[in-house]
């Protein structure tokens, strides 16, 4: 008996020897709820995100994989406040149709890899196959991609019951506003090429800065065979009489269609008439200067050098420039206008203003929330177990 308790007694210090090296060599690094993190959980993310980079610098890494987990413990905290309010649970209808609408975003990304991986020598299947692999080489499977998009949309859930009752005072849009005038102000006074940016891309935006004109212009356009020619003679040597007379030639063959719209123009026809009969510029076509025409200003660097110059030349409103020779044609622009520089009033962007006041407190409200939950969790992050 007294053999047998020993061998037993032996036997437990072993097992608890045993453990405590396994602690030792993957130590918790935060504790929520009664649930672990170790180290190695947070290494697996860190070697995941920043793997690709050699961080010589011991100190960036430990702040970096606080950062992850950080991150790790506010997933966990949601993961955990969803099943205790009994927001997890979800019909069997509900889920069908998140795994519908999940299907049909997945498809969109195959479709995206098929072309743009279409090199013309596969089969629509071959291609397809291929789009698929590229996707899951990026660990984003069909399945992984529908577990994800219905995780999400409990989390939306989560947002959805801490910020359903928010309710902001127009005082408080109003302050809103008035910071992201002032934080547009600052960005773009000193970088016009983001307002242009902006407009292009029909993002609303609540300040104009100084200096920006509105010019069109008519592009008689090289076709591919002359586009060709031109780079072929743009790549010679410059110097001497035949390429200088071959480069006149081949601005010589959209003579005919420039001479028509400077008749035209001459004669009294609007720019802009005559721009949407002749022009063969595609530049603005689908974005928000669509029909509207190019915003330029002194030191822009989003468009082409040329161009550029060509509208900055203008002198004032009203003004047509002569025919100039460009690199994708012959070009004739008109100085329409100049942007009034300054606040855009509240009423033109209320809804933009107000939409992004309730993003912004919501934010707010659901991550104050959060960190009062992880509290109450009982979280704690070892730091010792991240240097």
């Amino acid at each position: 008996m007294l053999k047998r308790s020993l061998c037993l007694a032996i036997a437990v210090c072993l097992f608890l020897s045993c453990a405590f090296a396994l602690a030792d060599e993957d130590p918790a690094a935060a504790v929520i709820d009664g649930i672990i993190i170790t180290r190695s959980q947070v290494d697996t993310q860190y070697e995941s995100q920043y793997g690709d980079y050699a961080l010589d610098d011991e100190v960036q890494a430990t702040e970096l994989r606080l950062e992850l987990l950080d991150q790790m413990l506010r997933n966990m905290t949601e993961s955990i406040m969803l099943k205790k309010l009994g927001l997890d649970v979800i019909s069997e209808e509900e889920r069908s149709s998140l795994e519908q609408a999940a299907k049909l975003e997945y498809e969109n990304y195959i479709q995206y890899f098929m072309v743009n991986l279409d090199d013309g020598t596969l089969g629509s299947e071959e291609l397809r196959s291929l789009a698929i692999s590229w996707l899951e080489s990026l660990d984003m499977s069909e399945e992984d991609y529908i577990a994800q998009y219905i995780e999400s949309s409990s989390s939306e859930r989560l947002y959805a019951y801490v910020t359903d009752n928010l309710l902001l005072t127009e005082e408080q849009i109003l302050e809103h506003y008035n910071d992201m005038v002032r934080d547009a102000k600052a960005a773009y006074e000193n970088s016009p090429d983001d307002y242009i940016a902006c407009v292009l891309f029909g993002v609303p935006s609540l300040y104009v800065p100084q200096g920006i004109r509105v010019v069109r212009r008519i592009l008689i356009a090289f076709d591919e065979e002359q586009s060709e020619a031109y780079l072929n003679l743009s790549d010679a040597s410059s110097e001497g009489k035949d390429v200088r007379a071959q480069m006149s030639a081949l601005y010589g063959q959209l003579d005919s269609k420039v001479n028509e719209v400077s008749a035209q123009l001459d004669g009294g026809v609007p720019f802009v008439e005559v721009e949407q009969i002749y022009s063969d510029d595609t530049t603005l076509i689908d974005t928000g200067l669509e029909g509207i025409g190019y915003y330029v200003c002194e030191g822009c660097t989003y468009w082409d050098d040329e161009l550029v110059k060509a509208a900055m030349d203008l002198a004032a409103p009203g003004e047509i420039s002569r025919a100039i020779r460009m690199s994708d044609g012959i070009s004739i622009f008109y100085y329409e206008s100049e942007l009034k520089s300054g606040a855009v009033p509240f009423e033109e962007v209320k809804d933009y203003v107000t939409e992004a006041a309730y993003y912004i407190a919501g934010s707010e409200a659901y991550l104050k929330q959060l960190d009062a939950w992880r509290e109450e969790l009982g979280a704690e992050i070892y730091l010792d177990a991240l240097e």
